[in-house]
């Protein structure tokens, strides 16, 4: 009898291996497939094909967050934009720099991941992005029914008037759908009224450069100054000792 249950055990614990072989293969292949997306050159998302949003949809249903940003990561390697039923290029800075400036003011100014403001086209295509990732779960695949899962994109309600009542219809708790809601608010702002073309490059807070590349700050003082400063010549009354 108890060789039976260890043996059923081990069965059953090398059933559950297995699976996640199965699902890891296939989120891999899914990773791949999204990333050749879309299916057309000068696709755009809004207008975005059936079999690609078939495509993508599925693989979001099996996607965790990492699995995304993996997708999002390797596009960019690329140079196209994160978002996989997008043709363009992601944004691109014209000088070197890991850290950027937000382009913001006063408490809101801060500097951020370069690779973070990299990752997409525009600020709409952040916000799909943004939108989809926040709908994916936090538990591997093999552990959820992935049958019932159904991620919205972002162009499936933006026809909504109000797209704070379609972020409460989402599956979400509500520390993340708070996060959601702000995130996009801030995206809508940068946006303004959504004709405005997205800057390409973004300034460059800073910079790492070599020793030999600093140049030497000018002497104006000349060869009697001291750090730049010239003391002033004092003349002595005649006789004086």
């Amino acid at each position: 009898m108890t060789s039976d249950r260890h043996r059923e055990t081990a069965i059953k614990h090398a059933r559950i291996i297995e699976d996640q072989k199965r699902v890891k293969e296939q989120v891999i292949d899914l990773i791949v497939e999204c990333f050749d997306l879309p299916s057309t050159p000068q696709a755009i998302p809004s207008t975005a094909s059936a079999g690609d949003v078939r495509t993508f949809k599925k693989a979001l249903s099996l996607f965790q967050a990492e699995d995304f940003d993996e997708l999002t990561s390797e596009r960019n390697i690329d140079d196209r934009c994160g978002y996989a039923l997008c043709s363009r290029p992601n944004r691109k800075h014209a000088s070197g720099g890991n850290k950027v400036w937000n382009h913001k003011r006063g408490k809101d100014f801060k500097l951020i991941d370069r690779r973070e403001v990299e990752r997409y086209c525009s600020s709409e295509c952040e916000g799909r992005g943004v939108f989809v990732r926040s709908q994916l779960s936090s538990e591997p695949a093999w552990t959820r029914d992935v049958t019932e899962t159904s991620v919205v994109l972002l162009d499936d309600v933006q026809e909504q008037d109000d797209l704070a009542a379609a972020i409460k219809q989402l599956t979400l708790d509500e520390t993340a759908r708070a996060d959601l809601s702000e995130k996009m608010k801030e995206l809508s702002l940068e946006r303004g009224d959504g004709s405005k073309p997205q800057p390409t490059s973004l300034e460059v807070a800073e910079r790492e450069v070599s020793s030999d590349e600093v140049p030497l700050p000018p002497d104006p003082g000349g060869l009697d100054s001291i750090e730049g400063h010239n003391p002033r010549k004092v003349r002595f009354a005649a006789g004086a000792d």
